[in-house]
């Protein structure tokens, strides 16, 4: 299958990259003490299109179903691909910026020095894995367990890594199912 790149720069706009300048370099992790690193305000200066325990952000998400259709036919995909595409009309997300401004959000915690898991201080991380929580359980069986990690992948530097799993069974066999790894892709972004 050919990509034309003209479309993936129109679906995927160019939201920046860790290696660029921060807008400013006096939020940067090796600036901060203990009082600035325990407020609030700290991390929204830092990812100020983000909100940090928001009632009103946290209470306009509604978790995403399939149909049991639509689930069967993804779970199948997983089982014989090891991964399916799932197009972004059947995820309503509301907030039609919510995955740029998680993705530029990561990139801001690099810029200033962050690992990009501290992205799970905000309500967008924990809202996204509300959201996806069903279509995870729908095709894999699995519950979400709170166990969030994020990672940046440097798009000059290639792919990230090969599927794997940090934690482990010391049976081996038990360590990977058909369903245990999954990736969602999300074909394109809705503005």
């Amino acid at each position: 299958m050919s990509v034309q790149l003209e479309k993936i720069d129109e679906d995927y706009p160019f939201i920046g990259s860790a290696s660029d300048e921060p807008n400013d370099s006096n939020l940067h992790m090796s600036k901060q003490d203990l009082s600035s690193l325990t407020s609030r305000e700290y991390w929204l200066k830092l990812c100020p299109q983000l909100h940090i325990c928001d009632q009103n952000t946290l209470q306009t998400r509604n978790k995403f179903t399939l149909s049991p259709e639509n689930g069967a036919k993804l779970k199948s995909r997983l089982d014989k691909d090891g991964y399916f595409l799932l197009p972004s009309s059947l995820l309503p997300w509301g907030d039609p910026d919510a995955q740029l401004n998680l993705a530029r959000a990561v990139i801001q915690l690099k810029q200033n020095g962050w690992s990009p898991s501290f992205i799970s201080i905000f309500d967008e991380a924990w809202i996204l894995c509300h959201q996806l929580s069903e279509i995870v359980y729908q095709t894999t069986g699995n519950k979400l367990n709170m166990d969030l990690l994020t990672f940046y992948v440097d798009p000059s530097q290639g792919a990230g890594f090969s599927p794997h799993r940090d934690r482990f069974h010391f049976h081996s066999p038990f360590n990977f199912s058909m369903t245990s790894t999954f990736i969602i892709k999300i074909l394109e972004l809705e503005r």
